[in-house]
């Protein structure tokens, strides 16, 4: 029998370490067929991830946005609540005003058309006043404003001082005033000059008070005068006129009421 040849021999190693590396090869790089399930899987996992973030990007840019505006000075916040009023459009007076003081506006009579008179600062809101024309300062609209600069500010209460029918009425309401030691009331049917007046003339003695007389017609308005206690005589000047109401104008004590 003869021997394998040296170089026979040496082909078959070379061929078996061959075939070993072509399966190592094999077993740690898998064929293309076998990962395209999971490429595809990853494929369609990032289209609907976009897809999804599109959507919820549109929806964004299409959902309605409301703003009220913000208004920086507080006279044009009466002023535009004033306007609405005047119009009848409560949604628009809502954008510059609270619904209470939207409601108790929107009660009050639209004519006579009060006009805008000035807003005092009483930190940290402010008092806007609507007059009626010719009514010798008796406001009609007193709007109390709040807010500030930045944020913006609306109308957060309002205020109807009283219209009196007659001279005698509002005669009658600052006594009763005087009467209740309530001089915020009293200056709804009277000037504060009348009311410091009736305050420094008549003493405390508001058991007893003063009846009035009679209203008679003088030049410039009426003269109801009333009588007290001890001699003592007081007089009210009353001015207005029947559209814009009456107001105590002037009171004049004379005597000692003690």
């Amino acid at each position: 029998m003869q021997r394998p040849q040296p170089v026979i021999i040496a082909l078959a190693v070379v061929v078996v370490m061959a075939a070993g590396a072509s399966a190592a090869l094999l077993g740690s790089n898998p064929p293309a067929t076998a990962t395209g399930s999971g490429a595809s899987t990853t494929s369609s996992t990032t289209t609907s991830t976009t897809t999804s973030t599109t959507v919820a990007s549109k929806a964004t840019e299409t959902r309605p946005t409301t703003t009220e505006p913000r208004i920086s000075d507080p006279a044009e916040a009466a002023k535009r609540l004033f306007d609405a009023w005047q119009a009848g459009d409560r949604q628009r007076a809502l954008q510059v005003a609270t619904p209470g003081a939207v409601s108790e506006l929107f009660a009050l009579d639209r004519r006579p058309r009060p006009r805008f008179t000035t807003c005092r600062s009483e930190l940290p809101r402010f008092r806007c006043h609507y007059a009626i024309p010719d009514a010798n300062g008796v406001f009609f609209v007193d709007m109390l404003v709040a807010g500030g600069a930045s944020a913006g500010y609306r109308v957060v209460d309002i205020a109807a001082p009283l219209r009196f029918a007659n001279p005698a009425d509002a005669a009658r309401h600052l006594m009763q005033a005087w009467v209740d030691d309530d001089k915020d009331e009293a200056r709804k049917a009277a000037s504060k000059a009348a009311v410091d007046d009736l305050w420094d003339g008549l003493k405390d003695d508001r058991d007893h008070p003063p009846t009035l007389a009679a209203c008679t017609p003088r030049e410039g308005g009426f003269d109801c005068s009333w009588n007290a206690k001890h001699d003592a005589g007081i007089s009210m000047l009353v001015v207005g006129g029947a559209s814009a109401g009456w107001m105590v104008e002037a009171v004049d004590v004379v005597g000692d009421s003690d």
